[in-house]
């Protein structure tokens, strides 16, 4: 066996071993390859092996990605989808990862930061505040019919 096809299969253990240890998306693996300087063929077939062997599944890696991001970094649905398509996720597997937040408990997320923003600002000036409100949420990634539903039924004395 030539040395090259030792280094293949070596990495090829060394990709599972990381998979194993948490969900990774096939962006993030050939992202390492390229760093090691495999060749576009080499990189596919140890990407397809990782595939075969269900150590890679960008559907799986997505509704993980989804629930995580919403659960413990509080990001609402727009900024989840942008961080998927940055590891080219298809847009069919995000889409369906979205559509499985069950929107009462996206709400509460939304609602809960959402008041204790609202407590945390030191602005008396209610249209400066409901600005401030606005922004947050946009930026966590809220849609925002949903973030003026919040606003309007904050108490922002």
């Amino acid at each position: 066996m030539t040395q090259q096809k030792e280094d293949i299969k070596e990495t090829l253990a060394q990709m599972q071993r990381i998979c194993s240890q948490g969900e990774k998306c096939s962006y993030d693996i050939e992202e390492k390859l390229i760093k090691k300087g495999f060749n576009e063929a080499d990189l596919q077939w140890i990407l397809e092996s990782l595939k075969e062997d269900k150590f890679i599944d960008d559907k799986r890696f997505t509704q993980f990605f989804v629930r995580d991001k919403l659960k413990f970094n509080k990001w609402g649905r727009i900024k989840i989808s942008f961080a998927l398509k940055r590891k080219n996720i298809s847009s069919e597997i995000i889409e369906n990862a979205l559509q499985s937040i069950d929107q009462e408990e996206y709400m509460r997320i939304l609602s809960d930061e959402m008041n204790k923003k609202n407590h945390s600002l030191k602005e008396s000036n209610v249209y400066k505040k409901k600005g401030k409100l606005y922004q947050f949420a946009a930026q966590r990634g809220f849609e925002s019919d949903l973030i003026y539903q919040v606003i309007s039924s904050l108490e922002l004395d």
